[in-house]
């Protein structure tokens, strides 16, 4: 009994134009599989586009029948496979390639003659053409929705608004109960209508502690979504969609000048704050805390102690209100020069660095070796078909009939296409082979760049400098903990396996103060 995996595919748009659910696939599939005496070992399904050759459920299906773990694939129709003729014709090679029949639930078993490829390749270009149908019906009624004013928006609407109606007739109302949420807000921040003014962090630790409803039942106000939401000209009544810039008057929740006002004080807000970091924390971006989140620079104690700089977990800094996180600080002379000596050891240490160039490389080729495998599968039936259609011209020379000639003119046209998809998609996978392959110009930019940064490390860096050095390098610092207390766990593009750097504590010191009174200062 062969062994088969059913593959099944919807998106929005199949089921709302061909009523194509999951289910009314699968039901159909599974009776095409007893009817043929097949045996299903999985059901796989994919929601989402049959325009991309990359989904999920389809990954999964072609790493099965590389391990040989199948016999037979069965689809409810082409166009569930794919909506592009030359992924269609690429699938189906590959699945000729490990000997794996193809099955269609509408209409049986695919053959491997010149009938069932012209079938199957005009399936192929009519769900290719009903895709861009598809496409351009929707992106053509998106246009006249936002000209009219209505919303075009997926799931919730934007705060402070609400979604009326459904489909064609869906638009944006104000919420007036959020509304009032944000005109108290922008009140606390300029310190007008009775309110002294605040920042954005008191503003959101106010209205948790007040347990103010917050946007889509969130657990409090983070300070980002706050900025975020005074800086959104959607207050004003101006939405963009699509690139369409609309203006809807009636939805507007401030007037324009008490917004550029909100705009100038949040910007002043946000110098001051930069201003008052007089420490330049240069590792802060690259490193995340135990919990997850970004570790940040930050201040603790007094300046004149000279000892007062550290990094934090960002929401133990901007959401102190919301999170859980218990993680304590780093003291920026235990932490930066922990990563800067790494740093500095791969990049001077001759036989690291090169070690670290072919590691990297290595990494980039196994991750492309698929993506390369497709690129000679396409150029083979990219040739195979030049050779048909050479001897298909051949014969046509020599044809007298005009029902014989009339055949091979439909032929050579059909190859035509077929070359034409299949080209298309080679210009895509060697677009796709230029961002991610590593070059021998790009090796040697990254020794040239190591030469680069060895004399700039020497000539202390600047800010810009090591930042500019951290994101060509992919520098990635993770907090963790072990047996002997915490480390920072660095990788780099060169240094994937990475190194654990162990923290060491500081002593413990304490300032005595003229009033007998001691002062212990945080490590």
């Amino acid at each position: 009994m062969k062994r088969a995996i059913i593959y099944a595919r919807v998106s929005t748009d199949d089921q709302a134009q061909n009523g194509y659910s999951l289910s009314t696939q699968l039901e159909a599939m599974r009776i095409y599989a007893e009817a043929n005496g097949i045996k299903v070992v999985r059901e796989l399904q994919d929601d989402c586009s049959g325009a991309k050759l990359d989904r999920p459920a389809l990954d999964t299906l072609r790493a099965m029948l590389e391990r040989k773990e199948a016999d037979a694939v069965i689809v409810y129709a082409a166009d569930r496979l794919s909506r592009n003729l030359a992924h269609l014709l690429i699938l189906r090679e590959e699945f000729n390639r490990a000997g794996v029949e193809l099955h269609y639930a509408n209409r049986g078993k695919s053959q491997d003659t010149a009938e069932s490829r012209l079938l199957e390749n005009v399936e192929g270009v009519i769900a290719e053409f009903e895709r861009e149908k598809i496409k351009e019906r929707t992106r053509r009624g998106k246009f006249a929705k936002i000209k009219a004013g209505k919303w075009i928006g997926n799931g919730t609407a934007p705060y402070p608004f609400r979604q009326i109606g459904k489909g064609a007739d869906a638009r944006l109302e104000i919420d007036q109960e959020q509304a009032a949420i944000v005109r108290r807000i922008v009140d606390m921040l300029l310190g007008q209508n009775g309110y002294m003014p605040v920042g954005i962090n008191s503003i959101a630790r106010q209205l948790t502690a007040e347990g103010v409803p917050t946007a889509n039942k969130a657990r409090g106000w983070r300070t980002c979504f706050l900025r975020g939401l005074l800086s959104n000209k959607e207050l004003l009544g101006i939405f963009e969609r699509m690139g369409i810039l609309v203006e809807l008057p009636d939805l507007a929740i401030l007037d324009r000048e008490t917004f550029d006002r909100a705009q100038d004080v949040l910007k002043h807000n946000r110098l001051a704050s930069m201003r008052a970091r007089s420490y330049p924390y240069v590792f802060s971006g690259f490193a995340r805390c135990v919990c997850g989140r970004l570790l940040c620079g930050t201040q603790i104690g007094k300046k004149e102690s000279g000892d007062y700089h550290y990094y934090m977990c960002g929401a133990r800094i901007h959401d102190r209100h919301l999170t859980d996180c218990k993680e304590g600080s780093i003291n920026v002379k235990i932490f930066e020069p922990l990563v800067w000596n790494w740093l500095i050891e791969l990049l001077t240490d001759s036989a690291k660095l090169e070690k670290g160039i072919y590691k990297y490389f290595e990494s980039r080729e196994s991750e492309l070796s698929k993506t390369r495998e497709r690129r000679a599968l396409t150029l083979d039936l990219m040739r195979r078909a030049d050779r048909k259609m050479q001897n298909l011209s051949a014969d046509l020379s020599e044809m007298e009939s005009r029902a014989g000639r009339a055949a091979l003119r439909a032929d050579i046209d059909r190859l035509g296409k077929e070359k034409d998809a299949l080209s298309a998609a080679l210009v895509e996978i060697d677009a796709l082979l230029a961002r991610r392959e590593v070059t021998d110009t790009d090796i040697a930019t990254i020794r040239a760049t190591a030469r680069d940064i060895r004399a700039k490390l020497e000539r202390k860096p600047t800010y810009e400098q090591s930042r500019a050095l951290f994101a060509v390098l992919d520098l990635k610092i993770k907090l963790r903990h072990n047996e002997n207390g915490r480390e920072l766990f660095v990788t780099c593009g060169l240094a994937l396996d990475g190194q654990t750097l162990a923290i060491k504590p500081r002593l413990n010191y304490v300032v005595e103060k003229e009033d007998s009174r001691k002062r212990h200062c945080r490590i």
